[in-house]
């Protein structure tokens, strides 16, 4: 005949606990939670806008598919204006810009090109000139 040993497991003592189990997942979701929420948020610019021109110039800025516009705000003649925390338009922006009621001219650049100019969009002299002849005279 064989002979069984057995032992005594000490008092207290469960084997494997299963408590961490439930922590271990909250972590692990609010990692993950907090690295999509952080990818997903648009990075923000801080633009400066330099108005050549002889006119108060409203800027709004989108992306390359203009798929909605973001108000920069109005630049005064001869004026520098810095934007803060612009929202990113990603590798193409394009800036709109109007006088008053009027269009006058979209400016096209790339991240790339706005970088190197060191995140200033230059709002041309000649912009005042593209208004009707009725509101380049009041």
């Amino acid at each position: 005949m064989t002979t069984t040993t057995t032992t005594a497991r000490p008092r207290g003592s469960r084997g494997i606990s299963l408590e961490w189990i439930a922590p271990a997942i909250l972590v692990v979701a609010a990692l993950v939670l907090i690295f999509n929420l952080s990818r997903s948020t648009p990075g923000r610019q801080t633009i400066t806008v330099e108005n050549r021109s002889s006119a108060p110039v409203t800027v709004r800025a989108s992306d390359d598919a203009r798929d909605g516009w973001l108000s920069m705000g109005t630049v005064d003649p001869k004026a520098r204006e810095t934007v803060e925390a612009v929202i990113d338009q990603g590798g193409v922006w394009r800036f709109r810009l109007t006088v008053g009621p009027d269009r006058v001219g979209e400016i096209r650049r790339t991240g790339d090109q706005l970088r190197a100019a060191g995140w200033t969009l230059t709002i041309p002299s000649g912009v005042a000139k593209r208004l009707p002849e009725t509101r380049r005279s009041e």
